[in-house]
């Protein structure tokens, strides 16, 4: 159990930032967390006003911050607001205060708005160096437990997100899925991929075994195929609330997952997705 996290939150005032919001309510958060808020706005012409997009930014902070004090009252919340390349800036701020997990919509307002755009999530998915919460809409009713898929390869970078999730305070019901997808590839002797199906059952037990302390319900699957479909296909079949995976993975001489794997989920999920360094 968590006693407390910090936590940036990046705001641009599009309903994908609002469901980011909404969606912290289903990421097994602690009842004691500080947080801050960041709301950068971008130059879209030099004819704007410097000063009018401070006021903007400071705004829209202060409307993310009203929301999540409303739905986590002993949140300590602060707001921040910048202009400049909103990626960088969410990026720099996280280098400097070192968070326990950044927030982000999955999309956000195009240029032209002078807020973010589309891709902001992805450039901060890959630039940071702390865990990222890219916020989806869930496709359950909202009082249903969470379904957390927790994507497996053997790595350290999974073994990471093994442990973030562990350390939530998930309510009673939650599900998690253990997914390891085994890369079947043309020159692998059946042999070869028995060897790794055994060894994914071996981590998997592991994991089940660690997870075991939290009473959560768990269930595991080993599926052979490009790891990006697998989990894919596997989050919509289950309807998972979230996504746990790592930043990276086993190469392919090691036959599970491959480097992109993180940010093609995180580009094409229809669910909330954590990447975990």
């Amino acid at each position: 159990m968590n006693s407390g996290m910090k936590l940036l939150v990046a705001y641009d005032g599009s309903g994908y930032a609002d469901v980011a919001l909404t969606d912290l309510q289903r990421a097994g958060l602690p009842s004691q967390a500080e947080v801050i808020v960041l709301s950068v706005v971008e130059r879209a012409t030099p004819l704007d006003s410097l000063f009018t997009l401070e006021e903007e930014a400071a705004g829209l902070s202060k409307q993310a911050a009203e929301k999540l004090r409303q739905a986590f009252p002993t949140w300590k919340v602060s707001t921040e607001s910048a202009t400049g390349s909103p990626a960088w800036a969410i990026v720099n701020r996280a280098d400097a205060w070192a968070p326990d997990l950044i927030v982000v919509g999955s999309r956000g307002r195009s240029l032209l708005e002078r807020v973010f755009f589309g891709s902001v999530s992805q450039q901060i998915v890959s630039w940071s160096k702390f865990p990222v919460r890219v916020g989806r809409a869930s496709r359950r009713e909202a009082a249903a437990p969470p379904r957390i898929l927790l994507c497996l390869d053997g790595s350290s970078y999974a073994d990471a997100a093994l442990n973030a999730l562990g350390k939530r305070d998930w309510p009673a019901g939650t599900e998690i899925c253990l997914l390891t997808a085994v890369h079947s590839l043309p020159e692998i002797a059946l042999s070869e991929l028995k060897v790794d199906q055994a060894r994914a059952e071996t981590f998997h037990e592991k994991a089940t075994q660690a997870l075991m302390k939290t009473g959560i319900h768990i269930t595991s699957t080993i599926k052979e195929g490009d790891p990006k479909q697998v989990i894919l296909d596997q989050a919509d079949a289950w309807q998972a609330d979230c996504l746990f995976l790592g930043s990276r993975g086993l190469n392919t001489f090691h036959r599970f997952w491959l480097g992109s794997v993180s940010t093609s989920v995180v580009a094409r999920a229809r669910c909330s997705v954590e990447i975990v360094h």
